[in-house]
């Protein structure tokens, strides 16, 4: 599977990840399409769109679903509004939205054996050191959603699953009182 080294992460709530399969429709002359591979413990895929199929154009991002969390291995924050018309086409009640800081910041200490460093700037985001297998990683999440990482070429998908779940929760950390 193809990963960047940016990605936003989408929550899905009132979602059963049972219901999603492959799915390819048109709606107001634009087409959709998601690509699923599912295994059990993870789900990879793609989804593509155009505004213009026809004439040769077509959007790819690929993404990775843990825990009802989809990463979208995207630098756009926009494409996410593709991934949310996607799967509420597939089911109309789900709950589909950015999972990203808050605005402004807190200041809070984040206690994990992994992180090796956090600096928050209340606007921006936050930059972390993170020591993942003795090797630190330098990872930013920003306050618009973006999260950036210094590596995934060549990682094994259980270590980037686990880099993933670990930027979610210092995330989640970031929304508890």
């Amino acid at each position: 599977m193809f990963f960047s080294n940016t990605g936003v992460i989408v929550e899905m709530k009132n979602f059963q990840l049972e219901n999603l399969n492959n799915v390819s429709f048109e709606k107001d002359n634009n087409f959709f399409s998601l690509f699923i591979n599912k295994s059990e413990e993870y789900y990879t895929g793609e989804m593509h769109w155009s505004s213009s199929f026809k004439l040769g154009k077509l959007d790819i991002v690929h993404f990775l679903i843990v825990d009802n969390k989809a990463v979208l291995f995207t630098s756009s924050v926009q494409n996410f509004l593709t991934f949310q018309k996607i799967i509420e086409h597939i089911s109309p009640d789900a709950d589909v939205h950015l999972l990203k800081l808050p605005l402004p910041v807190p200041k809070k200490e984040v206690n994990s054996s992994e992180i090796r460093k956090i600096e928050i700037d209340e606007y921006f985001g936050l930059t972390v050191i993170l020591d993942i297998n003795k090797e630190n990683l330098l990872t930013k999440i920003y306050t618009n959603g973006i999260v950036t990482f210094s590596m995934l070429v060549n990682t094994p998908l259980e270590e980037v699953i686990r880099l993933m779940k670990l930027i979610i929760n210092i995330i989640e950390e970031f929304h508890e009182k």
